[in-house]
Formats: structure tokens, C-alpha cells, sequence
């Protein structure tokens, strides 16, 4: 009995230790969800960083939404809708035929055209690489950090050190551990070893498996984000049932299907289009609608090729050299019960 306990007794006292902090890691990663930390240097001053019911702009929901490079798809979007762009088949942006200067107060759509304009024609992708790295464009998290919205960077570099340094320490007691055991069973064929081995691969494998959904969005930036796609549905939904009443319904093909059906609409000449989309879509909610949905929700077929060729770039912490991003993005139209 006593060789037993002293053969096994490590191992279950190992796994035991794995198992706590595999629980340990998974809670603070709840808790920084759940509770996200303040920054102060994300403080941002004025009535819209402490509201909870301040509605975001639509720049804002896309960051919420996709980081930097959803906002970047929004501004062409918009851009692309106003003619200051233009897409070729292929997905190609250049700048549009419009000659008269560009006056709108739009603190990220200005310069993601200056990127468009800074060169020959280049791949949508490419140019969302590009002004992904726009001070303009990550400043754009700002709000969303202030109202703890997302998840800070000091927190999530906090996190992954945690995860990497148990996983680690856990491997070394690990390796530690089965050299002890193989000396002592004098066979590396048996059961011991072999279990030693087994508890090695867990150590390591279940504190990363733990910490490896990525740390971005608070639980209160995931339910304001299906409450902003929620109004959009709803929106699509309102429109699409006074655009085409005398249609039957169609088959429900997914909650986006009144979103997109309204995007390949608008993809025809305009002659072709019906009349009632222009007065009840507006410009504020197809930005929106490519804020939540994404290249998906933009009704130029070339743009949308382009963007949707790969996934956006990474979503990375932004650093902050400014004290307020001055946004004056129009404040989106949304009809249901719960606007604000």
C-alpha cells in the first residue's frame, strides 16, 4: 500500500495543483470580463464616458464590433457612397470624380481618404492595413475603454503573462516529475511513466486552453453590441416590410437577412432601385449596418470583394497621444422600442 501512495501519490497531488490552476486562470479571466479594470489612460472627459445609455456613433460600434479594421471598412463604405472613392470589379480602390473639397466633419473618414489619395490604386485589403494604424482610427476606442467596454491592454498583458507562466512552471514540475519516476520504476515502458507523461501534456495543454479565448470585448461591450445589432435588425426589418409589402415573405435565411437584402438592393442603378429605400435607409444606417455586419452589409459589389478576400488584421492595443477624438459622426436612426 505504501508503494502505491508513493508511486501514485505524486501524480494525483500534481494533477490535482494542474487542475487549481486551470480554475484559477479561467476566474481572473471572468473577473476581467465580468468587472473590466479603469485605466487612466483611457479617461476620457464628458457626459458620454460615464453614461451607460449614451447611444455610440457608428465609427465607435465598429471598433466595438471588429477593432480597427471594421472601422476602416465603414469609412469606405461611406466613402465609397458619397463618390469620394471608387472600387473596380476587382476590388481596387482610387479616388472618386468628385472635384469640390472635402468639408464634412468626419474625424476618420478624412483621413482614410487621404490614404486612398496618398498613392496609385491599391487592393482594399491594402488600404485597410494601411489606415488600420491611423491615430484617428484607434482613438476611436477611446470612449469605448472610458465605459469599460472593452477589455484594457495592461489587463490582457496581465492575463497572458499568467497563463504563459503557469503553463510553464506547470511544465517544469512536470518533466521534474517524470525523470523522478522513470529513475525510480527502472522502466520507462511502465504504467507510471506512462501516466507521468500524461499529466505533462495536460499541465501544459489546460492552463493555455484556459486563457485561450481572446480577452476583447467586456460582458457590458458584448451585450451593447447584440443590443446595436438588435436595432439594425430591427431597422432592416421595419424597412424591408414597407419596401416590399406586396411581396410575399420570403424564408428566413438568418437574422441578417432583411441587412443584406436592403445591401443587394442597393447594388442596382438607382433608376432600378425602389424609391421608398432612399427615404427610409439612410446614410446613417448603412454605416451602422457595416459597423455590426461588416463588408457584408456594403452594397458595392468591388468593395465588398476586396474587403472580404481575407480576414481584417489583428486587433491590437492602441496607444493613445491625443485627449479626445472629436467625433461628430451623426447619431444613427434606428426604430424599436428601446432607443434612446
Amino acid at each position: 500500500m505504501l508503494g502505491v501512495a508513493s508511486t501514485y501519490g505524486p501524480l494525483v497531488l500534481y494533477l490535482a495543483i494542474v487542475v487549481t490552476c486551470a480554475v484559477e486562470v479561467r476566474r481572473l479571466r471572468q473577473a476581467a470580463v465580468e468587472a473590466p479594470e479603469a485605466d487612466p489612460l483611457y479617461a476620457v472627459e464628458g457626459s458620454r464616458a460615464g453614461s451607460s445609455r449614451a447611444i455610440l456613433f457608428a465609427y465607435e460600434a465598429a471598433y466595438l464590433a471588429g477593432g480597427p479594421a471594421r472601422v476602416v471598412e465603414t469609412a469606405l463604405g461611406a466613402l465609397l457612397d458619397e463618390a469620394w472613392i471608387e472600387s473596380t470589379p476587382s476590388g481596387r480602390l482610387h479616388l472618386g470624380r468628385r472635384g469640390d473639397l472635402v468639408t464634412a466633419p468626419d474625424p476618420v473618414g478624412i483621413p482614410v481618404l487621404s490614404v486612398v489619395a496618398g498613392g496609385p490604386p491599391a487592393a482594399a485589403r491594402e488600404i485597410r492595413r494601411r489606415a488600420s494604424r491611423l491615430r484617428e482610427v484607434v482613438d476611436v476606442s477611446r470612449i469605448l475603454y472610458a465605459r469599460r467596454l472593452l477589455v484594457t491592454p495592461p489587463a490582457q498583458q496581465r492575463l497572458r503573462l499568467l497563463t504563459w507562466g503557469a503553463a510553464s512552471l506547470l511544465g517544469l514540475a512536470g518533466v521534474a516529475l517524470l525523470l523522478v519516476t522513470a529513475i525510480r520504476s527502472q522502466q520507462l515502458a511502465s504504467a507510471p511513466v506512462f501516466l507521468a507523461a500524461a499529466a505533462l501534456l495536460v499541465a501544459v495543454a489546460v492552463p493555455v486552453r484556459a486563457g485561450r479565448s481572446s480577452l476583447f470585448r467586456s460582458a457590458h461591450g458584448e451585450a451593447e453590441l447584440e443590443a446595436l445589432r438588435a436595432s439594425v435588425r430591427d431597422k432592416a426589418r421595419w424597412v424591408a416590410g414597407r419596401v416590399w409589402s406586396d411581396e410575399p415573405a420570403a424564408p428566413a435565411e438568418g437574422p441578417w437577412a432583411d441587412v443584406d437584402r436592403i445591401a443587394d438592393a442597393l447594388q442596382r442603378p438607382a433608376a432600378s432601385r425602389p424609391v421608398q429605400l432612399a427615404w427610409l435607409w439612410g446614410r446613417e444606417d448603412g454605416q451602422m449596418a457595416v459597423a455590426v455586419r461588416g463588408p457584408r452589409a456594403i452594397p458595392d459589389p468591388g468593395l465588398r470583394r476586396g474587403l472580404d478576400g481575407r480576414g481584417g488584421p489583428r486587433v491590437r492595443a492602441p496607444r493613445f497621444r491625443s485627449s479626445s477624438t472629436g467625433l461628430s459622426t451623426p447619431v444613427h436612426k434606428m426604430v424599436g422600442p428601446d432607443d434612446v
